[in-house]
């Protein structure tokens, strides 16, 4: 099965869709009490043009403090132009981060129907969307939102040549890199402020009209015209049920505001009314992604229980009794019908600093727990130490186990005393586990770091060690895919020995650790080093089948194929390791995990080229591509561009050279995306391709058509990109220069 090049379809011109879905969902009722702003729009509609008909591509960057209203501006200007119909397509973008900035573009790739999106493709669906922006004919705006910053902006902004953008920021510096112009959102004045107000209290003024007036002027004055402290302050009058003049007398007398920031005091005062349960879910929302919580996350799961004081999730009347005083604040937005949450980033913050330093810790285990609770478990027996088969709900938790991560960093920066739970500490270690399967290596390499740094402040040292061990496994399977395998048997080596000292043993997990140093080793090209761990792997894993009174598992018997094999890199035991292979997977009764059989295809195909069967061995990497699509459809992994790659070889070993080119260039479209991190994939991709260029021209009966001088510029693009690993490289022109470097899964 041999997917199409990036950035095309097979069939279909995604140019040429018909309009199936015309824009992404706003915002959770963002704009259900807009007011004003009318200058604003026209200041937009300047920059961007007012029909979206311009002929090149405009964007405006609309920058101001937290909670002035940039987001609602903009989902109030794209209501608008919706109804209008100025544009044809409008996208809303969630901007925070790297995974909400990839999980939108996965959205909006599914919600155009674009051929070959799927909801775990995020790479691709980027692809597909840049590719949409570029070609179609639809007029098309997508806002940024809450974008920080650049470097996470940048592969995600248009690169197209017409289409319109807007960006909501509190980083003014955004607009000098990427945008035409850009937009100070300004504080109201304390006129249009108190006219904010009495808007929002239409019915609930008091008949002295005259006080009311001066008393909202001098409220909106108080709170500097923030637009989000204003509704805040409309929702505590609408449930004190008084008159504005009356709230206000109460506000002056309190004491406590004397020591804050009017917006503070504000903020605590609504804070301070809620009852238990509304102040439990606030706990748990402050810690929560802000934007698009499924409520299902609030649900009861098998096999998992609730944290006490969040047991009122279960009964829908009291949860609905929680809801209605947030609510009412403007503390929260809740979409019943899509079961959405949505909780101002604001919010989130002045809520944690109105908690006291224990509440704050409960309100963060609670959170996590409901995480936990969401996330698979390596440890399921379905799963097998391995979530292949759990991405999509593992991509569906993502965002909230990041954003428990950098949540809990920023508390521990606050306070020593902030700790860190068991289950968040576990949640981490599974969450390593999709993270690395996915190759999404920085943030992968993010969350090693953090749970290192949480495990420290553990009560529980055993479990402590087992983390930590786990945790340094993880970041050697990265290191050893990214190249740097001295660091990932330094870093096996220390999990081993941590692994060693546990009593009673753990035979499973160090029987893992035997294998991965027995891989670290192969692909550091240490091959009789590696047997022996190998070697070591199998009669731990014996000993503990044996201990625990345990058949081998079908996961096992694929370790033990692929660890006799990859042997064969250091030309040891060719012939039985292959029979062993053969005769194991020929004899396999039960379906093994696609992954894993992947990489023995693979393993296999690599046999078969090196007895000089180039047939048998693209017929093995085509199957391996094939059953890696099956579990994972992943076009750019790059187990994938290994695949791709190998496939390119064997044509060029058996003369198909116009076929070789075309898989090697496709290879080299994957292994470009990961070159910065991966730099000798793409080497050797660079190098295999002039290959076969230059065959190419020596049979190309009709001149030279450039393959020549395309080639030596391959060439010496694959000596830059291999110097990059290997700064004293003298020799560029075999494949054993190139493979050498590359992690033994995909060599």
């Amino acid at each position: 099965m041999n997917s199409p090049p990036l950035g095309q379809n097979s069939s279909v011109d995604i140019a040429a869709i018909t309009q199936q879905v015309s824009f992404m969902q706003l915002p959770i009722k963002m704009c259900s009490n807009f007011f004003g702003r009318e200058s604003t729009f026209e200041e937009i509609d300047q920059v961007l043009g007012q029909d979206g008909s311009a002929t090149t591509f405009r964007s405006i960057v609309l920058f101001g403090l937290g909670g002035i209203g940039k987001s609602s501006i903009a989902a109030q200007y794209i209501e608008r132009k919706l109804e209008e119909k100025k544009y044809d397509a409008v996208f809303w973008v969630y901007g925070e981060t790297a995974a909400s900035l990839r999980q939108s573009f996965t959205d909006v790739a599914l919600r155009l129907k674009l051929p070959g999106a799927q909801p775990n493709l995020h790479n691709e669906n980027l692809q597909l969307v840049q590719n949409w922006f570029q070609t179609t004919n639809y007029k098309w705006l997508v806002v940024y939102d809450n974008v920080e910053h650049d470097n996470l902006l940048e592969p995600y902004w248009p690169k197209s040549s017409h289409g319109t953008a807007i960006i909501t920021t509190r980083n003014h510096n955004l607009m000098h890199k990427f945008a035409t112009s850009g937009l100070e959102i300004t504080s109201w004045d304390a006129k249009t402020g108190s006219e904010f107000l009495l808007f929002l209290l239409k019915d609930n003024i008091g008949r002295d009209i005259q006080s009311e007036r001066l008393s909202a002027v001098e409220l909106a004055e108080k709170l500097g015209g923030h637009a989000l402290g204003i509704s805040h302050m409309a929702g505590l009058i609408k449930r004190k049920s008084c008159t504005i003049a009356e709230f206000m007398r109460i506000y002056l007398e309190d004491p406590k505001r004397l020591h804050k920031s009017e917006l503070q005091a504000v903020w605590d005062v609504s804070f301070g009314t809620l009852e238990r349960n509304s102040r439990a879910f606030m706990g748990v929302a402050s810690f929560l992604v802000p934007d698009n919580t499924a409520q299902d996350l609030f649900e009861k799961r098998p096999g998992h229980d609730l944290p006490n004081d969040l047991e009122f999730f279960l009964d829908d009347s009291k949860f609905s009794g929680a809801m209605e005083p947030l609510l009412d604040l403007a503390l929260i937005k809740w979409d019943k019908d899509a079961r959405i949450f949505w909780c101002h980033r604001m919010v989130q913050i002045q809520f944690r600093s109105f908690l006291s330093l224990g509440e704050r810790q409960q309100a963060f285990n609670n959170a996590v727990v409901l995480v936990y609770n969401a996330f698979p478990k390596q440890s399921d027996s379905t799963n097998k130490n391995q979530l292949y088969h759990q991405w999509t709900q593992c991509n569906r938790c993502l965002q909230q186990v990041l954003c428990l991560k950098d949540n809990f960093k920023e508390e521990r920066r606050h306070s020593d005393e902030f700790k860190a739970s068991s289950l968040f500490c576990e949640l981490l270690v599974d969450c390593q586990r999709y993270l690395y399967e996915i190759n999404a290596f920085k943030e992968l390499e993010d969350v090693c770091e953090l749970n290192l740094l949480a495990v420290d402040t553990l009560d529980d040292q055993e479990q402590a060690i087992d983390v930590k061990a786990s945790t340094l496994s993880h970041q050697a399977n990265m290191y050893e895919s990214i190249g740097r395998v001295e660091d990932a048997i330094e870093l096996n080596t220390k999990g081993y020995n941590m692994r060693l000292k546990e009593e009673p043993r753990k035979g499973g997990l160090l029987g893992g650790f035997e294998q991965n140093l027995g891989y670290n080793y192969n692909t550091g090209n240490q091959h009789e080093t590696a047997l022996k761990w190998f070697e070591k792997s199998r009669v731990t894993w014996t000993e503990w089948n044996v201990k625990e009174d345990r058949k081998r598992t079908g996961l096992q018997s694929q370790r033990r194929i692929l660890r006799g094999v990859l042997c064969i890199w250091g030309g040891t035991r060719r012939h039985n390791h292959c029979s062993m292979f053969q005769s194991e997977s020929s004899s396999r009764r039960k379906p093994l995990n696609w992954a894993m059989l992947a990489f023995a295809y693979f393993v296999q195909g690599t046999l078969e080229r090196r007895r000089n069967r180039p047939e048998a061995a693209e017929a093995n990497f085509m199957e391996a591509q094939n059953m890696w699509f099956k579990g994972d459809q992943t076009r750019f992994h790059p187990f994938n561009a290994g695949c791709i790659y190998k496939m390119g070889v064997v044509c060029l070993d058996q003369g198909k050279v116009k076929i070789a080119i075309t898989h090697l260039r496709d290879a080299l479209e994957i292994t470009k995306f990961h070159s910065d991190a991966m730099p000798v994939e793409h080497a050797r991709g660079l190098f295999k391709l002039s290959e076969a260029l230059v065959q190419n021209s020596s049979t190309n009966e009709g001149g030279d058509d450039g393959s020549e001088k395309e080639a030596q510029h391959l060439r010496d693009e694959a000596e830059k990109y291999l110097l990059r690993r290997d700064k004293s490289a003298t020799q560029f022109g075999n494949e054993d220069a190139y493979d050498r470097w590359v992690p033994i899964f995909w060599r």
